[in-house]
């Protein structure tokens, strides 16, 4: 597995070289450039402001648990403060965290 500055779990935060900004939990780091991550979520303006929803919208629950992403095509990567953190449990399980 590649060395990262990410555990199992972490929840941060991708921006692509497309410039789309997506939101995930770091699963792993494969040897081959790729990383392997659980419910991507963009970001998408609401009436309300920010708001996330599934970065591949046509895939299946089982798919979207495990994506493999190819970090070639990383710009930046960085942890999310608690606020996008809370927001994100929030889009992914449903939950309202208090």
């Amino acid at each position: 597995m590649k060395n990262t500055k990410f555990e199992s779990n972490d929840i941060f935060s991708i921006k692509f070289v497309s410039k789309e900004e997506v939101i995930a939990k770091f699963i792993s780091a494969n040897d081959d450039g790729t990383w392997v991550v659980s419910k991507p979520m963009i970001l998408t303006a609401t009436q309300n402001g920010l708001g996330l929803m599934p970065f591949v919208l046509t895939a299946s629950q089982a798919f979207s648990d495990n994506i493999e992403m190819n970090s070639n095509t990383f710009i930046a990567i960085a942890t999310v403060d608690e606020e996008m953190k809370t927001a994100y449990y929030q889009s992914t399980t449903g939950l309202h965290l208090l």
